[in-house]
Parts: C-alpha cells; sequence; structure tokens
C-alpha cells in the first residue's frame, strides 16, 4: 500500500524517520528535529566566520548556501507549536 501527501509519495524510510521525529513527545530543545536545525545554524554561523578569515573561497562560499538551504527546509518540516505524544485508544 502506498502512502501519499498532497501527490508526494511517502516511503517506509520516510515514515520511519517521521516517526521518530513526532511519534513522541517533542518539545523545542535538543530534541529532532529541531537539534539538527539548531546544529546546522551553529555549522552556518561558524562557516560565516571562516570566511572573512579567508581571501576568496568559493567552495567554502558554496557549502555555506547548502547549510542554509538544507536548514530553512528542516524548518520548515518543523510545526509551529508543541505536539504531545500520540493518543493511542485502549
Amino acid at each position: 500500500m502506498k502512502t501519499q501527501v498532497n501527490g508526494i509519495e511517502i516511503t517506509p524510510k520516510m515514515a520511519e524517520v517521521l516517526d521518530r521525529w513526532y511519534g513522541n513527545a517533542i518539545s523545542y530543545d535538543d530534541t529532532l528535529p529541531f537539534g539538527y536545525v539548531r546544529e546546522l545554524g551553529e555549522v552556518q554561523d561558524l562557516l560565516c566566520r571562516m570566511i572573512y578569515d579567508v581571501d576568496d573561497h568559493p567552495e567554502l562560499k558554496h557549502a555555506i548556501s547548502i547549510i542554509i538551504n538544507i536548514k530553512d527546509d528542516m524548518r520548515n518540516l518543523i510545526p509551529d507549536k508543541d505536539f504531545t505524544k500520540k493518543q493511542t485508544e485502549s
């Protein structure tokens, strides 16, 4: 059976990741995926500081743009408010 959301097929591996992220209670601290966005932001900050120490380093600038794009996409996968643990039927 295939699962689709807005015409996008959700593969079993994608479902495993989403369940790991959202299947339990989530708070806005170091839990996934919130921690990923925070860590990507830290890497972005470090790389941006390094640019000033390098005269011209196009590979570093490209790496920063990749990090920013991934971080922005990750942020879009995070809900705007806390989610509580799924209610299971008894």
